[in-house]
């Protein structure tokens, strides 16, 4: 069966397996050593995590030689339901950034650009990412946002432009179809800690050389990101197109084949 499958088709849709070259090897190995060590480095942390959200939800209690060492009544589950009556203190209601002229005469481009700012932030849902974070930082000790672009194009009915004969003549107004980009803004996105794996050398964010951000995408998403040239083996890719009976269970970075 093998030999059969591996017989070139005669069919033009036929491709060939995709073959890296000899720089691309040296770069996806380089990027998998780097990968690795970061995952390791991440690992325990997740086992911690896992063992928390656990005694947290019930599913499992202290072992019996922990438990009857504690003497204080502040155990997990109560950790936790104290963390959620703090947490709601620790988040911004309104927050803002203020932008501080240089020269006298920028005050007005300051007053501009602090409620342009504002206004992104608002249709961001800035107030309502905080959460996941403020958890994140009070219970993990590690918060993560990442800061994108976000731009979004509808097609819309547009006033299709007259010449000037065409409006000395009275032509009515037509419309047209138009691809047009109703956002353009910068947006901030939650990273959970147990998908972000950073330089085990590092001692803070100022001096990571490289950190790692874990994403799931169905097979259907990644080839509309083939179709615009960012991957270029999605027929490889094992799986149906939108099915999630792969989809990833939280806190499951736990042995040394994930």
């Amino acid at each position: 069966m093998d030999d059969i499958l591996n017989v070139p088709s005669t069919d033009d849709t036929y491709k060939a397996p995709y073959e890296p070259d000899a720089g691309e090897k040296k770069r996806i190995r380089f990027f998998r050593d780097r990968l690795d060590l970061a995952k390791r480095n991440n690992r325990q942390h997740v086992r911690n995590w896992k063992n928390f959200n656990d005694v947290y939800l019930g599913l499992q209690e202290l072992p019996k030689d922990q438990a009857d060492n504690i003497q204080s009544d502040l155990k997990i589950k109560w950790a936790w339901q104290r963390w959620q009556s703090v947490s709601p203190k620790i988040m911004d209601p309104e927050p803002r950034l203020e932008f501080r002229p240089i020269e006298i005469g920028d005050q007005r481009v300051s007053d501009i650009l602090r409620q342009l700012v504002k206004f992104q932030m608002v249709q961001d849902e800035f107030v309502s990412k905080q959460t996941a974070v403020i958890d994140d930082a009070g219970i993990k000790g590690l918060a993560v946002w990442k800061v994108l672009w976000h731009q979004r194009e509808e097609t819309l009915q547009v006033r299709r432009a007259q010449t000037i004969e065409e409006r000395a003549a009275g032509a009515p107004i037509q419309f047209e179809e138009s691809r047009v980009i109703t956002e353009n803004r910068p947006t901030v996105a939650y990273v959970d800690p147990v998908d972000f794996f950073w330089d085990p050398a590092a001692s803070s964010d100022k001096d990571m050389r490289y950190c790692f951000h874990r994403i799931y995408l169905s097979k259907g998403e990644l080839k509309a990101r083939g179709a615009k040239g960012i991957y270029s083996n999605v027929d490889q890719v094992c799986g149906d197109e939108n099915s999630d009976e792969d989809a990833p269970k939280r806190f499951d970075e736990t042995n040394d084949e994930a």
